[in-house]
């Protein structure tokens, strides 16, 4: 280190160790359209880097999908695609929603199959919950958010139902929570009346047994108390999944989540 890349850079990278070789990795997404893995050391990992139909803003998100040990890399691009590549730069799968993602990807089992879907929203106006194994949308998704949004999703269950809620705010300044099926959580949307271009918080503020969302906006910081009892489940509860902002999700967490409760 350091190591050059003579691309435009414009979002943080992602870090875990992606293909098991007990050192982390670090990965880098480009406005040149390019996703680069780079060792501890600071040399290029093999198959990379991977060139996607467009540029990307959208940071890089770290998990095991396919259960084989090691991590699958997400991004979306300004083309509109969802991309999952293989710890080696293959390619997985891909999804396309013909309009830019500069959101990150958020991780969840929604419908508690015992596979993970992939949360995301764009400028196309919509929240999709993608299953990327069998290569489709879960019942009840994508949800319609009137705008574009370029926020990652946070997921958690806020009224201890065991199910998981979907919280996403749009540049328009609109915040939708969506149960786990893409019904309407009750006294949402909520209508902020300024831009939000950032991804909303979640957490108990004032230890009162329920979860308040602290969102900002182009004018100000908002806090909304939701007055029901929250839940101990989450998925994605932070921004870039946790609080190192690494883009990193330990699937086998979220398992360990869901058996206790």
């Amino acid at each position: 280190f350091p190591v050059t890349i003579p691309e435009r850079i414009v979002t943080g990278p992602a870090v875990a160790d992606i293909d098991g070789s007990g050192t982390a990795d670090i990965v880098i997404v480009t406005l040149d359209s390019n996703v680069y893995a780079i060792d501890a050391y600071g040399s290029l990992k093999s198959g990379f880097p991977f060139l996607t139909s467009d540029g990307i803003q959208a940071p890089a998100t770290l998990a095991d999908l396919d259960g084989d040990q090691d991590l699958e890399i997400i991004t979306g691009n300004e083309g509109g695609n969802v991309y999952v590549l293989h710890h080696d730069g293959s390619i997985m799968v891909s999804f396309i929603t013909g309009h830019p993602i500069r959101g990150g990807v958020s991780i969840a089992d929604l419908d508690r199959n015992g596979q993970m879907e992939l949360l995301f929203s764009g400028l196309d106006q919509y929240v999709h919950a993608w299953n990327p194994i069998v290569d489709g949308e879960i019942t009840g998704w994508p949800v319609n958010i009137g705008s574009g949004s370029i926020s990652e999703p946070i997921v958690v269950d806020l009224d201890n139902d065991l199910d998981l809620e979907v919280i996403t705010a749009t540049i328009e300044g609109t915040i939708y929570i969506s149960h786990h099926d893409g019904s309407s959580y009750q006294n949402f949307p909520y209508i902020s009346q300024d831009s939000i271009h950032s991804t909303p918080a979640i957490g108990d503020l004032d230890n009162d047994g329920d979860y308040e969302l602290i969102v900002g906006t182009d004018a100000n910081l908002k806090v909304l108390d939701i007055l029901d009892v929250g839940g101990d489940q989450y998925s994605w509860k932070a921004y870039r999944g946790n609080s190192h902002r690494d883009g990193y999700y330990d699937v086998s967490l979220s398992y360990l989540a869901m058996d206790n409760n």
